[in-house]
């Protein structure tokens, strides 16, 4: 059992949201209300209720910080959000034209890749993704940057992830999946 404060993890944290156990669950309507996890599940309720009141979240502690600090702390957290972490690369959104990458490890430059009008990156150890403002995905090779290809996303769609192989993008209450070698269509949801 964990005491003291916890670790944030944004790969668990978008692991979390993505799983289809989640995705099964929500589209089924199989979710129990609020506080009845001692009847669907005793031993886990159990074991949050004593990990929940013997842990802080990590937040708690810019509570008692300055406000330059505070704003400092705000910028970390934006840049982490902006950037996606691939095999040694991290890439971000510089402008809506450029997407930098760089050594995940030296912060050393590799490359920019040239874009038009993007709303958002995504990458793996595969596959860079970025999310143009027509509706397009724009497929690129984490490694080298060579372009891999487009696909058409249907709606308006907001964001893209990367994440185990597939290329994940939201439309406003709807989740779509695509290939990311491929870019082949592999199934969609909605919220």
């Amino acid at each position: 059992m964990k005491f003291g404060f916890r670790r944030p993890s944004l790969r668990k944290r978008i692991a979390a949201l993505t799983s289809w156990k989640r995705v099964v669950r929500h589209s089924l309507g199989l979710k129990a209300p609020r506080g009845m996890g001692w009847l669907t599940n005793p031993r886990k309720a159990a074991y949050n209720r004593v990990y929940n009141r013997t842990t802080k979240g990590c937040l708690v502690l810019l509570l008692a910080l300055p406000c330059s600090t505070l704003l400092a702390v705000a910028f970390l957290l934006l840049l982490l959000t902006m950037s996606s972490y691939a095999n040694g690369i991290i890439a971000t959104l510089k402008s809506s034209s450029i997407v930098e990458c760089r050594d995940a490890r030296t912060g050393a430059f590799k490359r920019l890749i040239s874009v038009n009008n993007a709303i958002d990156v995504g990458c793996d150890g595969e596959t860079i993704a970025v999310l143009q403002g027509n509706g397009l995905v724009y497929r690129y090779d984490a490694q080298t940057g060579a372009f891999r290809g487009s696909i058409s996303v249907s709606g308006k769609p907001t964001a893209v992830q990367v994440t185990g192989g597939m290329i994940v993008v939201t439309s406003g209450r709807t989740v779509t999946r695509y290939d990311a070698r491929t870019g082949a269509f592999i199934g969609s949801s909605a919220h």
